[in-house]
């Protein structure tokens, strides 16, 4: 089993990297179960998706991440 364990974006200077490896190990099969548990920085991009104010998530590393 693989678990990631949240915040893959915004955390680094890679994190379309990190978003391409945890998409690597669902697709490929790497272990019978991949899990992905998003953290806080998933969770305020996703509230910016749904129509929220982005200026938290772009000061928490979402600058970076538009980059």
């Amino acid at each position: 089993m693989i678990v990631f364990l949240g915040d893959l974006i915004d955390r680094g200077p890679d994190s379309i990297g990190a978003v391409h490896l945890a998409m690597q190990a669902t697709t490929l099969n790497q272990a019978d179960e991949v899990v992905l548990l998003p953290g806080n920085h998933e969770l305020l991009l996703v509230q910016v998706l749904d129509g929220h104010d982005p200026d938290l998530w772009l000061i928490n590393g979402g600058k970076t991440v538009m980059a």
